[in-house]
């Protein structure tokens, strides 16, 4: 029979769900979910640490599709239907191996150009 456990600590906020006080491996955490845009896709990135080690362990991963599910679509953003149909199979065969996070890379990506570009900017 499952015992449940009390948690010190357990909330979601704005998808990101933290906790502390859990089992001995996983003491205390934190895990932000967010959706994948190119095949609608929920994925989930954190760290999380066991009791007796302050050390923290990355953690990510992806919804796993089920049999029932319909085929991955490409949703967005709009791109040329060659590269859209390229990356609806990709995304999906990587689930499995915590997904791509394409998307989160993509904006990362995009904000450190952007500050790279009006710091630039500032000193011309």
């Amino acid at each position: 029979m499952y015992r449940r456990r009390a948690f010190e600590y357990f909330g979601l906020n704005d998808g990101v769900l933290r906790w502390r006080g859990g089992t001995r491996d996983f003491f205390e955490g934190e895990v932000r979910f967010l959706c994948d845009p190119v095949i609608d896709s929920m994925e989930r990135y954190g760290n999380c640490r066991s009791k007796e080690e302050l050390a923290r362990l990355r953690c990510y991963g992806a919804r796993q599709p089920e049999s029932g599910d319909a085929d991955a679509v490409y949703h967005r953003p709009e791109i040329a239907p060659p590269a859209a149909a390229n990356l609806a199979a990709l995304t999906p065969a990587n689930l499995g191996k915590g997904g791509l996070l394409l998307w989160h890379k993509w904006e990362k990506a995009h904000l450190a150009n952007h500050i790279v570009a009006q710091l630039l900017t500032s000193l011309v």
